[in-house]
């Protein structure tokens, strides 16, 4: 799957999830732009997963759309280097080599 298949992927996810809130806001009108759902998908498979607490903070970024790491690292307030570390922690943690198989195994796996 390519890294723009899974981008469309997720995208799609997280419209299915998003819905609109029970006050007819649309979830990119709040605070958080993934749905409960999906945050809840997330943080189940980072627990299953081990992954840190900077990890999670991280893999929840990539389904926002901050891909590269120059704006992972400013999101995130920490150095490039350290998005860098806690990216090959999440591929060792997950088996994948990339980004768009850390997602791919993400939808595998929770969906």
């Amino acid at each position: 799957m390519s890294g723009l298949d899974v981008r469309l992927l997720v995208r799609r996810l997280c419209d299915t999830l998003d819905g609109f809130s029970s006050n007819g806001n649309t979830r990119l009108e709040q605070e958080s732009p993934l749905s409960e759902n999906l945050e809840t998908l997330i943080r189940v498979y980072a627990i299953k997963k081990r992954f840190t607490p900077r990890e999670t903070d991280l893999f929840r970024e990539l389904f926002i759309g901050n891909v590269s790491v120059q704006v992972l690292a400013e999101r995130l307030n920490i150095k490039q280097n350290t998005v860098n570390n806690h990216l090959k922690g999440l591929f060792e943690k997950t088996g994948t080599h990339n980004r768009s198989d850390l997602i791919a195994a993400f939808v595998r796996e929770e969906l």
